[in-house]
Order: C-alpha cells, then structure tokens, then sequence
C-alpha cells in the first residue's frame, strides 16, 4: 500500500469516528460539592427552625441580648443582632455555628457600632446535636469569654 493510500485511510477514519459522534451530548463531569462538615455525623432531628428568638446571655462579665432569624440546617445562614445590656463593652465579637472548637466551621466577625452589632452566621454543611450558636467576645485588653446557645 502506497504512503499516499495509508494517509487517506487514517483520515477517512479519523473523520468516521468524528462525524459518528456528532449526534451524542456530552455529559458534563464536574465534580459535586464537598461541604464543609464538622467531622460529626450529620443528625437531621437537630436541624432547627430559628424563625426569630430573643435571647439574653452572659459571655465574661458581659450580658448581652441576641436576636436571631433563619434555620439552623446545612448551608444556611442566621441572621444575628446582638445588644450591650451591661458590663464591659466588648471589642470584638465573633460569631459561629457548630462545636466548641469551631472546627469545620466559618467564624464570623460582627459589625458593630454603637452598643449593637450584627452578623451573619453560615451554618456548617453538616449539623449534628452537639452544634450550637456560639457567641465569643474580646476586650480590648485581649480577654476572651465564649457562650454557647443551643437552638431547638
């Protein structure tokens, strides 16, 4: 068989093959979402309706009053107002849901002026019953004090 011969049936069935698949959609191979979890297995009993709740706590020698709408489920976001009652007014003040620790979570830092802030807390992908609203202040001298809320 000639150079010439074998070139044209490499194309031919280069084109063959090509032409062959036309018709066919692809299917899209992006990779699914890995949510963030608290390493915890997921507990879908404690996913919590917060609808608005008013709540008066101490953190330190500060009490504080929060009040909070949206549900406590993977994904979803709280909103949170959170007013000086007495004590020691707090520096900062950061907000977040999950465990103690944090871990797998996204810590939020509430804006704040006046004697009230505001945050936005971004549940984890995975809730369980050990997951709380947790609220840590800071003074200015670098004091810290953290309090839980649990959410039914």
């Amino acid at each position: 068989m000639s150079k010439l011969n074998r070139l044209s049936m490499i194309a031919a069935s280069i084109l063959a093959v090509t032409l062959s698949a036309c018709g066919k959609k692809e299917e899209a191979n992006s990779p699914e979402p890995v949510p963030e979890t608290t390493g915890i297995a997921a507990d879908p009993a404690h996913e919590a309706q917060v609808d608005m709740i008013t709540h008066d706590f101490t953190a330190g020698q500060t009490k504080l009053s929060l009040s909070a709408s949206g549900t406590a489920e993977p994904n979803a976001e709280i909103h949170m107002t959170i007013n000086h009652i007495s004590g020691p007014r707090p520096d900062v003040i950061r907000t977040w849901f999950g465990p103690r620790s944090g871990e797998g979570t996204m810590k939020t830092k509430a804006g704040g002026h006046d004697d009230h802030w505001h945050a936005h807390v971004v549940c984890p992908g995975t809730i369980t019953s050990q997951d709380s609203l947790w609220v840590e202040i800071q003074y200015a001298n670098g004091d810290k004090a953290a309090t839980s809320i649990r959410i039914k």
